[in-house]
Protein backbone atom coordinates (compact mmCIF):
# COMPACT_ATOMS: atom_id res chain seq x y z
CA UNK A 1 0.00 0.00 0.00
CA UNK A 2 1.32 3.43 -0.96
CA UNK A 3 1.06 5.83 1.96
CA UNK A 4 3.09 8.66 0.41
CA UNK A 5 0.15 10.83 -0.69
CA UNK A 6 -1.77 10.78 2.63
CA UNK A 7 1.40 11.44 4.61
CA UNK A 8 2.40 14.29 2.28
CA UNK A 9 -1.02 15.92 2.72
CA UNK A 10 -0.75 16.17 6.53
CA UNK A 11 0.29 19.86 6.38
CA UNK A 12 -2.97 20.70 4.60
CA UNK A 13 -5.06 18.96 7.26
CA UNK A 14 -2.98 20.59 9.99
CA UNK A 15 -3.65 24.02 8.52
CA UNK A 16 -7.40 23.34 8.20
CA UNK A 17 -7.56 22.28 11.85
CA UNK A 18 -5.55 25.36 12.90
CA UNK A 19 -7.84 27.55 10.81
CA UNK A 20 -10.97 26.41 12.63
CA UNK A 21 -9.71 25.76 16.15
CA UNK A 22 -6.86 28.26 16.58
CA UNK A 23 -8.07 31.12 14.39
CA UNK A 24 -5.05 30.88 12.09
CA UNK A 25 -5.14 33.26 9.11
CA UNK A 26 -4.33 32.40 5.51
CA UNK A 27 -1.42 34.52 4.29
CA UNK A 28 0.14 34.58 0.84
CA UNK A 29 3.08 32.54 2.12
CA UNK A 30 0.81 29.87 3.62
CA UNK A 31 -1.37 29.77 0.49
CA UNK A 32 1.75 29.25 -1.62
CA UNK A 33 2.86 26.45 0.68
CA UNK A 34 -0.53 24.77 0.48
CA UNK A 35 -0.42 24.95 -3.32
CA UNK A 36 3.04 23.35 -3.32
CA UNK A 37 1.84 20.57 -1.01
CA UNK A 38 -1.17 19.86 -3.23
CA UNK A 39 1.03 19.80 -6.34
CA UNK A 40 3.42 17.42 -4.57
CA UNK A 41 0.56 15.09 -3.66
CA UNK A 42 -0.64 15.15 -7.27
CA UNK A 43 2.87 14.26 -8.45
CA UNK A 44 3.01 11.38 -5.97
CA UNK A 45 -0.25 9.99 -7.33
CA UNK A 46 0.97 9.97 -10.96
Amino acid sequence: MNSGAPVASFPVFTFIIALFFLGERLTAMKAGGLVLVVLGVILLRV
